[in-house]
C-alpha cells in the first residue's frame, strides 16, 4: 500500500528545500525520494506564485543544485578558518547574508544521531515549541532518518512527558522551559536536554539541534512571567 502524506508535511518539506536545506537531507528527514520532493514542489508552486525549473533548481538560488553540492563538499574538506573565509567572500559577491550562504553552500547537518523529541502544544507538523514542558499536549519525535511521529502527553505533567520521551526512544529533547524535577528525571533517563525558543517552529529547532547550534540545558529553564 502506498504511503499517504499529510498536506502539511508536503508543505513543510518544500519550505525546508526552498529555505536552503539540501534535497538529500530533506528527503532523509521525511522518508521520501528526491523525485517525490520535487513533485511536491511542482504541485505547490501555483499557490506560491511560481514553479521550479525542470531540474528542480530555483532561479533565486543563483546556482543549480549540483554545483552547490559540489562546492559544499569542497568546503567541507577545508580547515574551518579557510572555510569561513571563503563563505565570507561568497556572501560579499552574492549579496547574501552569512546564514543564507551557509545554508546554500556550507556543509550539511551532521548525519546519524538518535531520535529528537520536541514538546509541542498540538498534533501538527507545523507546531511551534510549547512554552511549558509539562503542559505540552504532544511530543513530536524526529528520527535520524527523518521519520516523524507523535507521542501524547497523557498526564499533562513533566513526569508524563519524560515517560513519553522514553517510550518514543528519544536520546535528545528540545524544550523552552523545564523545572528542576523534570531535568533530574531526564538526566536519569539519559536524555540530553537542549534549550529551544518558545513560539518558533519545532521542526526547525530539531534541525538546529542536529547541527549542534542549540545550547545544552544543564540547569532549570524558567520563562519570564511563568513558573517552570
Amino acid at each position: 500500500m502506498a504511503r499517504r502524506y499529510l498536506q502539511e508535511q508536503k508543505e513543510q518539506a518544500v519550505r525546508e528545500l526552498e529555505g536552503g536545506l539540501k534535497a538529500p537531507l530533506v528527503c532523509r528527514r521525511h522518508g521520501i525520494a528526491e523525485r517525490t520532493l520535487y513533485r511536491w514542489q511542482r504541485e505547490l508552486a501555483p499557490a506560491r506564485g511560481g514553479a521550479p525549473r525542470p531540474d528542480g533548481s530555483r532561479p533565486r538560488d543563483g546556482a543549480p543544485g549540483i554545483y552547490r553540492e559540489a562546492l559544499g563538499l569542497t568546503l567541507e574538506a577545508l580547515e574551518p578558518s579557510e572555510r569561513e573565509r571563503i563563505l565570507g567572500v561568497l556572501a560579499g559577491r552574492l549579496g547574501l547574508g552569512p546564514a543564507r550562504v551557509q545554508a546554500l553552500f556550507g556543509p550539511g547537518p551532521a548525519a546519524g544521531g538518535g531520535r529528537v523529541g520536541l514538546t509541542v502544544p498540538r498534533r501538527s507538523l507545523t507546531a511551534e515549541l510549547a512554552e511549558r514542558f509539562g503542559k505540552a499536549r504532544w511530543i513530536l519525535i524526529q528520527g535520524a532518518d527523518g521519520t516523524l511521529s507523535f507521542e501524547r502527553n497523557a498526564g499533562l505533567s513533566g513526569e508524563s512527558v519524560v515517560a513519553a520521551l522514553k517510550a518514543g526512544g528519544c536520546e535528545d529533547v528540545v524544550v523552552a522551559s523545564l523545572c528542576t524535577r523534570a531535568l533530574t528525571q531526564l538526566q536519569a533517563a539519559g536524555i540530553r536536554v537542549w534549550r529551544g525558543v518558545p513560539g518558533k517552529p519545532a521542526l526547525d529547532q530539531a534541525v538546529r539541534c542536529r547541527r549542534g547550534e542549540l545550547t545544552a540545558a544543564t540547569e532549570p529553564l524558567v520563562l519570564i512571567g511563568r513558573r517552570g
